[in-house]
Order: C-alpha cells, then sequence, then structure tokens
C-alpha cells in the first residue's frame, strides 16, 4: 500500500471502513518525527485537517488518515502537562467538532516514542504465552 490522493466528499461518505481496525503496517516518517493515523469516516478528515494543520492529511491503502503532526501541537502538548499523548490528540480531535464516537482506533506516536499506542490491550493469554516465551527463552 502506499499513500494516495484523498478521495472526494462523495467517495468519503459512501467508503465502508473498519472503523476498529488500522493496518498492521502505518506509514512512518521515521522514530523522530511524530506521527497520527484515524480510520476514515465522515468527518475524520476535517478534524484531521485542523489537527495536522498545516501539514498535510495522507490516505493510507484505503481507509487510514495520517499526518505528521505540527510543531504547535508538539509545543502545546508539552505546555499541557498531560502525561498521555494519544489521550492528548483525542481530546484534540474532539475540540475541532469531529464526532469521534465513529472512531473505534485511533494512534498518535510521540518522538522518539518505541511503538504507537493503538486500539485494544493484550489478550491475558498472549501475555502469558509472552511470558513464558521469555522465561523458557532465560532459562536455556
Amino acid at each position: 500500500m502506499s499513500n494516495s490522493s484523498l478521495p472526494n466528499l462523495t467517495e468519503i461518505v459512501t467508503r465502508e471502513c473498519d472503523t476498529n481496525r488500522l493496518p498492521s503496517r502505518l506509514p512512518s516518517l521515521g522514530d523522530d518525527v511524530p506521527t497520527a493515523w484515524v480510520a476514515m469516516t465522515n468527518d475524520s478528515y476535517g478534524g484531521m485537517r485542523q489537527v495536522c494543520s498545516p501539514n498535510s492529511v495522507n490516505l493510507y491503502g484505503n481507509c487510514t488518515l495520517w499526518c505528521e503532526l505540527p510543531a504547535e501541537f508538539m509545543d502545546a502538548y508539552e505546555a499541557s502537562g498531560s502525561n498521555s499523548f494519544d489521550g492528548y490528540f483525542l481530546r484534540q480531535l474532539r475540540a475541532t467538532g469531529m464526532n469521534t464516537s465513529q472512531i473505534g482506533i485511533f494512534s498518535a506516536r510521540e518522538k522518539e516514542s518505541a511503538a504507537p499506542v493503538t486500539g485494544p490491550a493484550p489478550s491475558i493469554l498472549g501475555l502469558g504465552t509472552l511470558a513464558l516465551a521469555v522465561f523458557v527463552a532465560f532459562s536455556l
């Protein structure tokens, strides 16, 4: 998948996107660039455009909007004292008037973060399997 031009309003309104999923591989500008992604909905482009301005909002695949978050956003986040980057991003989307109830998943990655924060937490079974694998690896 690659970036493609944004669809027109009719295509956005009629396109059926799963708002509870983002692709497993998201576009990245590097670990030192703050980036945000949301599933495309009827009004997610408008919210992303306001939060990401003056940077452009891009379409990845068929249903994922993403952008580089501007320096002004990062300065406001740091000044806010918030300890949740993804929570701050979601609050900024809401402040644009965007209907965030349509978004089941979003992701925002702070500069120099190891990985984006997305979606639901791993299951107990998944964590248990990981813990067992680590234990076995260190026991050898």
